[in-house]
């Protein structure tokens, strides 16, 4: 099998406009009332800390990661998981954008989720090493697509 390496951003960065961030200004005022009316003031605190992460997330640019796809298995980054060690692997195409998703085999089974431009190629190189299975998509993925977070 011919190795398989793909640049890919480490997340997804969802673009925002400026309506987005008054939506999300507007609600973490409210949030921020409500929880010093109701004197909680560790949810302020929470309130304040979701703030920060999403200003950040905004501002910081994704670098660009190896996605390397060889003969032993799949290696992300400085990670590499061995075929063996793999449950199976799912393709996701949503709107523009595409993934693969593979799950390593493990206690907690969670799948990883890796933004790629085409499917394609990297479904021909795993079709004969691991099992691919139908992806569903968790609620809470939908959701954090659809709010853009």
């Amino acid at each position: 099998m011919n190795d398989l390496e793909i640049l890919i951003p480490e997340f997804d960065k969802n673009p925002k406009g400026v309506l987005w961030y008054l939506i999300a200004l507007i609600a973490g005022i409210i949030l921020g009332f409500i929880a010093f009316v109701t004197k909680n003031y560790t949810f302020g605190v929470i309130i304040v800390l979701f703030g920060a992460i999403i200003i950040i997330r905004g501002i910081r640019t994704p670098r660009l990661i190896s996605l390397i796809i060889d003969d032993r298995g799949i290696s992300l980054g400085n990670k590499f998981w061995e075929y063996k060690d793999i449950k199976n692997f799912s393709v996701f195409v949503s709107g523009d954008r595409s993934y693969f998703i593979f799950t390593p085999i493990g206690k907690y089974q969670l799948s990883i989720k890796v933004p790629v431009k085409s499917t394609g190629e990297i479904e021909s190189k795993l079709i004969n090493s691991l099992t691919q299975v139908e992806y569903q998509e968790p609620f809470i993925d939908g959701l954090v697509r659809i709010l853009k977070i």
